[in-house]
């Protein structure tokens, strides 16, 4: 049987890609706050109160791990949530005090390890590299900043 060329497995390079993003996001970024952490931060800062339904949603996590993620949030005093008044079923999710200056302390950090990340490459592979990403993920290529992106990440139409 013939070896599996591992350098030209998508899955393999992008799990070394995962490596290397999650090594500079702790190196440059924040080695207290993830970078799942940081999308509910960024997504919160543009959507108070958000329900944790819809930003689990708009994050791409799923339901277990955003209820586990938010609940760690709300206990180290980066996100309030609350019972919404007109449905006890829904969580209500706002950032504090500490979590918009968190935020606002982290987002230009974020955007140096992005840039580090793809430094390799020249600006317009840059853009068909996301391209390339948004299209294996079905983004909607209109929908360049991450707390605009909607949708069910489950979907598999």
């Amino acid at each position: 049987m013939q070896t599996f060329q591992l350098s030209a497995s998508p899955g393999h390079l992008i799990r070394r890609l995962h490596q290397f993003s999650t090594s500079l996001w702790s190196s440059i970024v924040s080695d207290q706050i993830t970078s799942p952490q940081f999308g509910i931060l960024n997504f919160l800062a543009d959507h108070p109160e958000c329900d944790q339904t819809t930003l689990g949603s708009a994050v791409f996590l799923d339901r277990a791990s955003t209820t586990e993620i938010v609940g760690r949030m709300t206990k180290r005093g980066l996100i309030c949530r609350v019972k919404d008044p007109k449905d006890l079923r829904r969580w209500k999710l706002t950032l504090t005090e500490l979590g918009y200056r968190t935020y606002t302390e982290l987002a230009p950090l974020s955007l140096i390890q992005n840039n580090c990340l793809v430094e390799a490459l020249t600006a317009d592979n840059r853009l068909q590299f996301l391209s390339f990403l948004q299209e294996i993920l079905h983004v909607d290529p209109q929908l360049r900043v991450t707390s605009q992106i909607r949708g069910d990440h489950n979907d598999s139409s």
